[in-house]
C-alpha cells in the first residue's frame, strides 16, 4: 500500500548497475535518471528459485526462457527475454500452478528434466520431475545468443569498462553516448565520464545537446572531489530547459536532488555565495509540468528544501489523489515542511493523516504512517484547538450462527462426509468477516496486518495444512509472526509482537511492541530498560475460533480461502507460449501430475 512499494522483478544485473534499491520510503522511482529499469515485474510473489532452460533439456521456446518459482501462489513463471536497446525486457506467463505447490527451489537434474522441491512454514515437502515428452538431446542443450542488438551491448559493456579504467582518450565517446535513448548505455556513459573527473564532467557542456549538457552536470554533482555548485548553478541558467523533452527535464532536476541531498548544510559554491535561493526557484518552474513525473520531482525537491511554496501544489495532488499509496507520497512529502501553511491547508493534510490506517496495507505500513504522523506533528502542527481523531474501522464481536459448540479436529474436515455441498463462497467471504479473520489477515487486498496474507493460500497450503493453521494455530508458529515476552528492569512484562527497531547501536535504541493482534495498541520501550526478551511458544491467534461454526459453514470458508488463485487442482503444464497474449496471461493446455 505504501507509493515506494517494489513488486518482485527481473533485473538485468550489468557492470556498475544501479537499481534505486533502498530499505523502506528510500526507494528512488524506476525512472529516476542515475538508476536502471527493471527488466520486467510479476504481480504479489515470493521468489525463491531460479533456471535458465539452456541448462536442461526441455525444447524450444522453454530452451531460450528463465523459470522463477513463486511460494506464495504455488507456481513456476516462465519468462520470454527479448532484446531492446542495450539491455532486455522480460514478459512471463506461468508455467506450472499447483494446489498446493509452495515451491521452495529447484535444479536441473542430469537427466535434463527440472526437479522441483516444495514445502515450507511446517507443511509436507515433496520432490516433482518435470521431464519433456520429447526432450533435446544433450548436443541440442546449449542457446543461441540472439544477434539482434549485439552491437547495442558491445558498445555498452565498452562504456562499463572505461569506469573500471579511465581513459581520456575516449572521452567523445563517453559524451556522445550521454545523449542515448538507450538509459543502459546514457548510465554507462555517465557512470564513466565520472571516473574521469572534472575536466571531462566539463567538456560534456560543449555538446550541443541539453541532453548530454543536462547529464554531464548531473555527474558533476554526483562526482566525488568535482564542483556540484557548478551543477547546480549551470543547470538553473541551462537555456530552454522547460521545453526540453521529459528525460532532460527529469536529468537536471535529478542533478539539483543530489546536490542538495549531499550538501544542504552548506549549500554554498566556490565564491561563498548561498545558491538555496536559485535551486528553489528551478525547481518552482516544473510543480504545474504536464509529465507527472517531473512534477513530482521538482515538487520532492521543493519539500526537501523546506520550501513554503511547494505547500499548495503538493496538498492539490495529495487531495486530488485516485488511491492512498498516491495520496501517501504527498502526504510524506509535506511531513517536514514547516512554512507555507494556512488554516485550511493545515486542517486538510491533518484530515487524511487522521482518517489513514493499516487495514489494508501491508505490515510494514502502520510504521510508515506512524513516522510521518511523528514528523508532522514535529513541524507541520496541527490547526489550533483541534485534537487528533483516530480513524479506525470498529471491531465487530464475532457473529454467533446458531451452531451448537462443537470442538472441530482437522481429521474430521479433512475428510469428505455425506451431506457435505459445494462451498458457497460468497458466504465463506461473510464468515471471514463475522469471524473476525479480517482483523488480523489481509485476503485480496482487504483486511489487517498483524497475520500472515492469505491471498492465494490455496496455492501454498493443502487443506490438512490449512486446518491445522487454523484448528491448531500454535502447532507451527513462524518466526515472522512469533509474539516475544519483553521483561523490562522494573519487573514490569510486555507481550507482543515486535514490529520495529530504532536508534541501533545508540543510547536512545528502542523497540516498538505490538501488544494487541485485534487494534493499533503499541509500546515503545527503550532498550536500555530491558532485561531479557523470550521467545513466546503459543500463537496469539486463539484456538477454537470455528467451534461455533457448522460443517458446512467451515467448507464455505475454506472454499473462499482456496479460491483466491490458480486454476484447477493438481500441477496444469503449459503447452506453448499463446500467441498475442499479455505478461501474465493465460496457461497453456497440458496434462497434469498427480501429488506423487
Amino acid at each position: 500500500g505504501a507509493p515506494w512499494y517494489r513488486a518482485p522483478r527481473f533485473v538485468h544485473v550489468v557492470n556498475g548497475g544501479e537499481y534505486g534499491w533502498r530499505s523502506g520510503s528510500g526507494c528512488l522511482p524506476s525512472w529516476t535518471p542515475d538508476t536502471l529499469p527493471p527488466a520486467g515485474e510479476t504481480d504479489s510473489s515470493s521468489p525463491t528459485g531460479m533456471l535458465h532452460g539452456a541448462g536442461g533439456a526441455f525444447p524450444a521456446p522453454w530452451r531460450d526462457m528463465l523459470f522463477a518459482a513463486d511460494w506464495t501462489y504455488g507456481r513456476i513463471l516462465a519468462v520470454k527475454l527479448t532484446p531492446a536497446g542495450s539491455s532486455y525486457t522480460a514478459a512471463w506467463q506461468p508455467f506450472i500452478t499447483g494446489r498446493p505447490m509452495p515451491v521452495t527451489d529447484m535444479a536441473w537434474g542430469p537427466d535434463g528434466a527440472m526437479y522441483v522441491v516444495t514445502g515450507g512454514r511446517g507443511t509436507q515437502s515433496g520432490i516433482y520431475r518435470i521431464a519433456a515428452t520429447d526432450p533435446a538431446p544433450a548436443s541440442k542443450r546449449t542457446t543461441t545468443p540472439d544477434a539482434s542488438h549485439a552491437a547495442d551491448r558491445a558498445h555498452r559493456r565498452a562504456l562499463e569498462d572505461l569506469a573500471g579504467t579511465p581513459d581520456s582518450a575516449t572521452l567523445e565517446r563517453c559524451i556522445a553516448a550521454l545523449g542515448a535513448d538507450d538509459r543502459f548505455t546514457a548510465f554507462a556513459a555517465r557512470n564513466a565520464l565520472e571516473r574521469l573527473g572534472t575536466d571531462a564532467t566539463h567538456a560534456g557542456l560543449d555538446a550541443r545537446s541539453l541532453r548530454i549538457q543536462a547529464m554531464s552536470l548531473l555527474a558533476e554533482a554526483r562526482s566525488s572531489g568535482n564542483d556540484w555548485s557548478n551543477a547546480v548553478a549551470s543547470i538553473a541558467a541551462l537555456p530552454r530547459l522547460a521545453t526540453a523533452d521529459t528525460t532532460t527535464r527529469l536529468i537536471a532536476l535529478r542533478a539539483v536532488q543530489v546536490a542538495w541531498a549531499r550538501h544542504h548544510e552548506s549549500f554554498l559554491d566556490a565564491g561563498g555565495h548561498d545558491l538555496t535561493q536559485e535551486a528553489a526557484d528551478f525547481a518552482a518552474r516544473f510543480f504545474n509540468d504536464a509529465d507527472p513525473r517531473v512534477a513530482e520531482s521538482a515538487l520532492a525537491l521543493s519539500c526537501a528544501m523546506g520550501r513554503g511554496e511547494a505547500v499548495a501544489p503538493a496538498m492539490k495532488h495529495l487531495l486530488a489523489a485516485n488511491d492512498r499509496a498516491d495520496a501517501m507520497r504527498w502526504a510524506t512529502m509535506l511531513r517536514t515542511v514547516a512554512a507555507g501553511w494556512n488554516d485550511e491547508l493545515r486542517a486538510a493534510y491533518w484530515r487524511w493523516l487522521d482518517a489513514a490506517n493499516d487495514r489494508s496495507g501491508g505490515f510494514s505500513l502502520r510504521g510508515f504512517i506512524d513516522h510521518v504522523k511523528e514528523d508532522a506533528d514535529r513541524h507541520v502542527h496541527r490547526p489550533a484547538g483541534s485534537a487528533a481523531t483516530a480513524v479506525a474501522a470498529a471491531t465487530p464481536a464475532p457473529t454467533a450462527t446458531g451452531a451448537p459448540i462443537h470442538a472441530w479436529t482437522v481429521a474430521e474436515l479433512s475428510v469428505a462426509a455425506p451431506g457435505d455441498a459445494a462451498p458457497d463462497r460468497v458466504r465463506g467471504e461473510q464468515l471471514f468477516r463475522e469471524s473476525m479473520c479480517i482483523q488480523c489477515h489481509r485476503y485480496g487486498g482487504d483486511g489487517g496486518a498483524n497475520g500472515p496474507d492469505l491471498t492465494g493460500v490455496g496455492g501454498r497450503f493443502a487443506r490438512t495444512d490449512l486446518l491445522r493453521a487454523i484448528i491448531e494455530p500454535s502447532a507451527a508458529v513462524s518466526d515472522q509472526w512469533r509474539d516475544s515476552a519483553v521483561h523490562t528492569k522494573d519487573g514490569a512484562m510486555v507481550v507482543g509482537r515486535i514490529v520495529r527497531t530504532e536508534g541501533v547501536g545508540t543510547p536512545k535504541e528502542t523497540i516498538t511492541v505490538s501488544v494487541n493482534p485485534l487494534g493499533p495498541e503499541r509500546e515503545r520501550i527503550l532498550r536500555a530498560d530491558i532485561e531479557r526478551i523470550e521467545p513466546v511458544a503459543t500463537s496469539s491467534m486463539p484456538a477454537g475460533l470455528l467451534n461455533s461454526h457448522t460443517r458446512q459453514e467451515i467448507l464455505d470458508l475454506l472454499g473462499y480461502l482456496e479460491g483466491g488463485t490458480g486454476t484447477g487442482t493438481g500441477i496444469g503444464i503449459g503447452t506453448g507460449i499463446p500467441t498475442g497474449a499479455a505478461p501474465g496471461a493465460g496457461l497453456g493446455n497440458g496434462g497434469k501430475l498427480r501429488d506423487g
